[in-house]
């Protein structure tokens, strides 16, 4: 579990940091002043929000799903219960104990594989997320570059 956690936040801190490093250098093509270079910025950066539906200064938030609850849920209780009467329907009370711990087992396993359903299901909810994410980045950053060439500026 501790294993699947680092290796998530390190999926999604390469993503984040990957996206989030997309800083441009913008070059004048014909000897734009400063000003003039900081005005283009501030009104393609208006565009690109405009035109992609996100802005990079306020992204939204990111969904995580909660935790998976680790609380008692009773599984193994009811299958030692199941187990039992089970094992005393069939034969004795031997029978009904060595039932109760069958049923005590399977409860187990039946909450192991739910925590782990559980756990795979948060793990690609968050490597959804980070694709969304670098999804709306890329739009963005692809809007900004076209207004800035357009207006004769050269990006790298």
């Amino acid at each position: 579990m501790l294993k699947h956690r680092i290796a998530t936040f390190c999926f999604l801190w390469v993503c984040s940091s990957a996206v989030m490093a997309q800083d441009f250098f913008v070059y004048a093509k014909n000897d734009q002043s400063a000003e003039q270079q900081q005005k283009d910025q501030s009104e393609c950066y208006v565009w690109a929000k405009n035109q992609s539906g996100f802005d990079p200064a306020n992204p939204p938030p990111s969904y995580v799903p909660p935790p998976a609850d680790t609380g008692p849920d009773g599984s193994i209780a009811r299958g030692a219960v199941r187990g039992a009467a089970i094992g005393g329907i069939v034969g004795n009370s031997d029978d009904a104990a060595k039932g109760a711990g069958v049923g005590a087992a399977v409860g187990v396993m039946r909450r192991r594989d739910r925590s782990r359903n559980d756990n795979a299901e948060r793990e690609r909810a968050q490597q959804e997320e980070a694709a969304r994410m670098a999804e709306l980045y890329d739009r963005y950053n692809r809007a900004f570059k076209g207004c800035m060439e357009a207006r004769d500026y050269s990006i790298s």
